[in-house]
């Protein structure tokens, strides 16, 4: 094909919804679709009008639960089914044998100074060929898919809920109240005037702690404006503070020599934060996640399954 023509069918039509097509018309089903790709349904249906407005025909018409073919798009199945099952085997044995893949992790700060380390360790012992990538912006668009090469797993302290997502809760983190060592009123034990009186601010990925505790500290007692990213930025907002903080424990342990604050008991104990490695469905059979999932199901967490 010459370059003229290359050029010619790219302004006409985009070449990359023909594998979207083509696993659309053996499943027969948006959802389905939208689950192999690690995708969502939305992202799958706009892809489908792009398709109708190209050929002018609605190619698939709704059959209670099944997405009926058209004649029209029956002839470009056939058409094109070979060859892009061709194409696709031969660019994975292509990556597979050359290509470096890239796992991309999706988490706050303090979820990757918590637990990177013991997932790049895996990778880097089990799968040597992966490069792993933090990315603290882990608000994954609607309209992203992942293509071979690529596999992208989030932690937070809330499942994803991206039907396209499947969610395993790894740990539970322990969580303490802190305040500053010089703290005027509170020493070593909270009490209940405390609660009624003193104000509390939480990490920001901490934030659904609030609807838990309200039943014993007033909604009202806590900052809303200081939402904090970083935790060593929210230590040494403490340490300047009168403030109480809710944190996990293990950021005190690691930081309480630097900062100047402490530990405080309390007879209102804090439930334990889970924390959720969120993976694409469609990488399940991944023997990477595999291992992953192993690790943490192994390892000596607090409150791991």
């Amino acid at each position: 094909m010459s370059i003229d023509n290359i050029n010619k069918l790219y302004r006409k039509f985009d070449i990359n919804l023909l594998p979207l097509f083509v696993l659309l018309f053996e499943c027969g089903s948006v959802s389905q679709t939208a689950s192999r790709l690690g995708v969502s349904a939305s992202a799958v249906s706009q892809s489908l009008n792009k398709l109708r407005g190209y050929f002018f025909d609605p190619l698939f018409v709704r059959d209670c639960q099944t997405m009926i073919p058209t004649d029209t798009a029956r002839h470009l199945y056939f058409l094109v089914h070979d060859d892009m099952v061709k194409l696709i085997e031969d660019i994975d044995q292509l990556l597979d044998a050359n290509a470096i893949k890239k796992l991309v992790i999706r988490c706050s700060d303090y979820l990757c100074v918590r637990l990177f380390s013991d997932i790049s360790d895996v990778v880097m012992s089990q799968h040597p060929k992966y490069q792993v990538i933090h990315d603290s912006a882990f608000e994954r668009p609607e309209s992203t898919m992942s293509f071979s090469g690529m596999t992208e797993i989030i932690l937070g302290f809330t499942p994803c809920q991206d039907s396209s997502y499947e969610n395993v809760k790894i740990m539970d983190e322990e969580l303490c109240y802190i305040c500053s060592d010089n703290h005027p009123r509170v020493k070593d034990v909270l009490t209940e005037e405390n609660f009624q009186n003193e104000e509390y601010i939480v990490f920001y990925r901490m934030k659904n702690k609030e609807d838990e505790i309200e039943g014993f500290i007033p909604k009202s007692r806590f900052f809303s404006l200081l939402e904090y990213n970083s935790f060593i930025t929210l230590l040494k907002t403490v340490e300047n503070s009168e403030c109480i903080c809710i944190i996990p424990k293990w950021v005190l342990d690691h930081f309480k020599e630097i900062f100047s604050i402490k530990c405080i008991d309390s007879v209102q104990k804090l439930l334990p934060l889970p924390v959720y490695l969120s993976y694409q469905k469609s990488m399940a059979s991944d023997q990477t996640i595999k291992d992953i999932l192993r690790h943490f199901s192994t390892q000596a967490f607090a409150g791991v399954l």
